[in-house]
């Protein structure tokens, strides 16, 4: 039985780009850390507030999902902090004044380095995070 789960494994992780709220349930259901790792952090690419219906979902408790929607919040919080400007843009202020809501390249291909090296950099920190909250959190062990 466990070649067999293992291969599930496998396959999950190369289907988790594809359906990644699917993925992270299937995960924590069969206690597969990697697995909820990656798919977790590939969900940052959706809103969590829109994450398509995936029928898996039916198969983890609130909490699993909760504990989702706070990796989300505190990516997103850990990310603004750490990495609120990139060199090579301004930020254009909402109406109201209070955030920051987009943004204007001065220099196009500068702000294109620096956006890649963000990116890079806001993926290390959400991998540490993923593995912080699901690997010695709630499928410590796995």
């Amino acid at each position: 039985m466990d070649g067999l789960q293992e291969t599930f494994r496998w396959a999950a992780l190369e289907c988790a780009a594809q359906a990644p709220v699917a993925a992270y349930a299937f995960g924590r259901q069969h206690n597969f850390g990697d697995l909820v790792v990656s798919a977790a952090q590939l969900s940052l690419k959706t809103s969590i507030i829109e994450i398509p219906h995936s029928p898996e979902l039916k198969r983890i408790s609130g909490s699993e999902l909760q504990e989702l929607i706070a990796y989300h919040r505190r990516c997103q919080a850990e990310a603004s902090r750490q990495y609120g400007t990139v060199p090579g843009h301004r930020f254009v202020r909402d109406p109201t004044g209070t955030r920051d809501t987009n943004f204007c390249p001065k220099n196009y291909s500068t702000f294109l380095k620096a956006a890649e090296s963000l990116a890079k950099k806001v993926d290390e920190l959400t991998n540490e995070i993923a593995k912080e909250m699901f690997m010695e959190g709630s499928v410590a062990g796995v």
